[in-house]
C-alpha cells in the first residue's frame, strides 16, 4: 500500500483501502490472453462434452457459479463484482488462487479439470489436479530422505489445485503427520499459487466462515489464516448435480 496515509481514514474504511489496492495492482499487471470469453465458453463447452460424453448443461445457477472463474481466467475487472465472489473474507486478487467452496456434486471438480485439460499447453493458466488422498497416498509411499525431498519439492513447484481438502486422513510414515497442512505452509511461505476445492464441514452447510475456521481443528488457526491470504474464496451455490 503505497503512500497511504492510513492515520486519517477510520479503521472500518481500512480494509476497503486494503481490496482496492489490490484490485489497482492486479488491474496493472493483467495479462491481455489471445482468447475473449466467447472463446473460452465455446472451448469450455466443447471439452466438457468431450470429457464427459455428455454436453454441459447451464442453468442461473450455474451461470453465477462458474462466472468468478471465467473472468479469472480472463484477467477481467468483471471479476471483482462477481456475486459468488466472496469478497468479504478475502480481498479479491489475481494473483491469488481460486478455493471453491460448495456443497458435494455442485461441480467444482469437473469444471476444474475441464480448465485443467484447456489450459495444459498454456503456461499463463496452467495447472494439475491432485486429490489430497493422493498427497497422503505418496508421503506414505516415501522410504527416504531422498525420496521425501523429491515428494516436497513435486508438491511445492508449479500452480496445483489440492481436490477436496479435509477429506484426507492423517499420513502416517514412521510417525504420524497432517501432509496437507505442511504443503499449504510451504507453498504459502514460498508464494506458491495455488487452488483448492472444499465442501462444507458437517454443521456448517452454506457457512463459509463456520466452515474455514472449524478447519482450525484439524489445521490449526494459524494455518487456516494463510488461506485468506492464499485465495480468491467462490461460493458455489445448488443442489448436487448426481442426483
Amino acid at each position: 500500500m503505497e503512500n497511504i496515509n492510513l492515520s486519517k481514514y477510520e479503521s472500518k474504511d481500512i480494509i476497503s483501502i486494503i481490496k482496492n489496492d489490490l484490485k489497482r495492482k492486479s488491474l496493472e499487471t493483467k495479462r491481455n490472453h489471445p482468447f475473449n470469453k466467447a472463446q473460452l465458453w465455446k472451448l469450455f463447452k466443447h471439452v466438457f462434452e468431450d470429457m464427459f460424453g455428455k454436453p454441459f448443461l447451464c442453468d442461473d445457477i450455474i451461470a453465477q457459479n462458474l462466472a468468478p472463474i471465467f473472468y479469472y481466467f480472463l484477467e477481467s475487472e468483471k471479476f471483482f463484482n462477481c456475486e459468488n465472489l466472496r469478497s468479504d473474507i478475502s480481498a479479491p486478487s489475481f494473483n491469488k488462487g481460486l478455493l471453491l467452496f460448495g456443497n458435494v456434486g455442485v461441480g467444482k471438480t469437473r469444471i476444474m479439470q475441464v480448465f485443467e485439460k484447456i489450459f495444459r499447453m498454456y503456461k499463463p493458466h496452467k495447472f494439475s489436479i491432485i486429490p489430497t488422498y493422493k498427497v497422503v497416498e505418496k508421503y506414505e509411499d516415501t522410504k527416504s530422505s531422498e525420496d521425501r525431498k523429491y515428494f516436497y519439492n513435486s508438491l511445492t513447484n508449479g500452480v496445483i489445485l489440492f481436490d477436496d481438502l479435509n477429506s484426507e486422513k492423517i499420513a502416517n510414515n514412521y510417525g504420524q503427520i497432517n501432509i496437507m497442512k505442511e504443503i499449504l505452509i510451504r507453498r504459502n511461505s514460498e508464494n506458491k499459487k495455488t487452488h483448492l476445492t472444499i465442501n462444507p464441514i458437517p454443521g456448517f452447510e452454506g457457512d463459509i466462515n463456520g466452515s474455514l475456521l472449524k478447519l482450525g481443528d484439524n489445521y490449526d488457526h494459524r494455518t487456516i489464516d494463510r488461506l485468506y491470504e492464499m485465495f480468491n474464496v467462490i461460493e458455489f451455490k445448488g443442489k448436487s448435480m448426481r442426483r
